[in-house]
């Protein structure tokens, strides 16, 4: 919306615009800019603030959130939702991140060699006539011998 400078040198010398009026031009032009800006502005911290598309996650241990969810309010006498509860579990989580490592760590223990030989010792003992048993299986499930 602003004039290029030849049209304004041509504007002035034809006398059809004075200079009050292009004074005046020029401001409303400065107030739709800064009000452009303005609708920028607003309109991005608005978004900014508002609350991103929600994504759905399958959560096994609902009985476990609304337990947590109840005990917090008997302890606060504050109602959370359930959102409410996971995103300050989340936030502490967040702060305790050592805590989350050694729990995953801990259900990832090595079987040790006692627990193997067990395991495979298993498959040794399946009675009379199973040592021929894969030789069987592989008959049946692929038609060969």
């Amino acid at each position: 919306m602003s004039l290029s400078d030849s049209s304004k040198s041509s504007i002035f010398s034809s006398g059809s615009l004075s200079s009050s009026k292009y004074s005046l031009t020029n401001s409303i032009v400065s107030a739709l800019k800064f009000s452009r800006l303005l609708q920028v502005y607003i309109l991005s911290r608005l978004l900014s603030n508002r609350v991103l598309p929600v994504s759905t996650v399958k959560f096994d241990l609902k009985d476990d959130l609304e337990e947590l969810q109840a005990r917090l309010y008997l302890d606060t006498r504050k109602r959370l939702t359930k959102k409410e509860v996971l995103e300050i579990a989340f936030r502490v989580g967040l702060e305790n991140y050592d805590l989350i490592v050694k729990e995953i760590q801990s259900k990832e223990k090595p079987l040790d060699d006692d627990v193997i030989q067990k395991v495979l010792s298993l498959t040794e003992d399946l009675g009379p006539g199973s040592e021929d048993l894969s030789s069987k299986v592989d008959e049946i499930l692929y038609g060969g011998s």
